[in-house]
């Protein structure tokens, strides 16, 4: 997907990481909106996910017609958060679950992984046992922030190909940036560790300043306290496959493995040194 150099191990001492995500989606699951039916899979979590809670979200629909609107009909659907005191956390909803960690809460790909594995098994052992996956995404949002507002905010950290016109003295004096936020779309044939899907990868990819107070979509929302600059790797696999949790897991590794490149070919050394880029040994 990204003409980008295979990266070699790195540890980053500040990483801008403000939040990681793994999701799967699956075929509307009726039984997990009820307490008894959603029993089964929070003692597969416990070890990990001690602690549960319901959320009840009200969501209103308004059909329109020949005839005109039709009376709002309004509806509830129950999801389940799972969350232990490290502050990594699982949203299960009737077709989709996910594994969100805060930056400070992410310790790494391979303990992220690690509970993903223990998910995706809770997910197919857990009755109904799911059968078929519908999409499988990873997401890393990194927001960088600004230790002073400026005329055009310091982008350095990150190559010109990423941060583009923004980096540069076409404002005006006097003029501030307010924000700027670019989002491409990619597709690419399923190769290396995608053979066989019978589908494209895809990847969305945000990037750019988001202002003092804005809101981030995430698991949970993120209220960006500071200027900061944004990139938003998002990637994922649309198409339906069979629920095997070997496959799935080689598949996240396979989507963090290309997000974990490109990010690392997006820092210039200006960017290494800010985040405290240290290379690791080969294992």
């Amino acid at each position: 997907m990204f003409n980008v150099p295979a990266v070699s191990p790195y540890r980053l001492e500040r990483p801008p990481l403000a939040q990681a995500l793994a999701q799967v989606r699956f075929p509307l699951t009726a039984a997990w909106q009820t307490l008894a039916g959603v029993a089964d899979i929070q003692q597969r979590l416990a070890d990990r996910f001690p602690f549960m809670d319901r959320q009840d979200i009200q969501e209103v629909s308004l059909f329109l017609g020949p005839a005109g609107p039709t009376a709002p009909r309004s509806e509830t659907a129950t999801s389940w958060t799972f969350t232990a005191d490290d502050g990594i956390q699982v949203l299960l909803a009737p077709n989709s679950a996910t594994l969100s960690a805060g930056g400070e809460a992410y310790d790494g790909v391979r303990a992220f992984a690690e509970r993903f594995d223990v998910l995706l098994d809770a997910l197919a052992q857990s009755p109904p046992q799911q059968r078929r996956c519908d999409r499988l995404g990873v997401r890393f949002l990194n927001l960088a922030g600004f230790p002073t507002p400026t005329r055009t905010p310091d982008v350095a950290w990150f190559r010109p190909e990423v941060t583009a016109w923004i980096h540069t003295e076409l404002l005006e004096a006097g003029a501030m940036l307010a924000s700027t936020i670019t989002q491409t779309q990619i597709a690419a044939p399923p190769t290396g560790g995608f053979a066989g899907i019978p589908g494209p990868v895809q990847a969305m990819v945000r990037h750019g300043l988001a202002p003092a107070g804005s809101s981030v979509p995430g698991i949970p929302p993120i209220v960006v306290d500071a200027p900061s600059y944004l990139l938003d790797l998002d990637l994922y696999i649309d198409t339906q496959q069979p629920f095997d949790v070997r496959t799935l897991l080689g598949q996240f590794q396979a989507l963090h493995a290309r997000i974990d490149s490109f990010f690392r070919w997006a820092l210039t050394p200006d960017g290494a040194e800010q985040f405290g880029l240290t290379e690791l040994e080969e294992e």
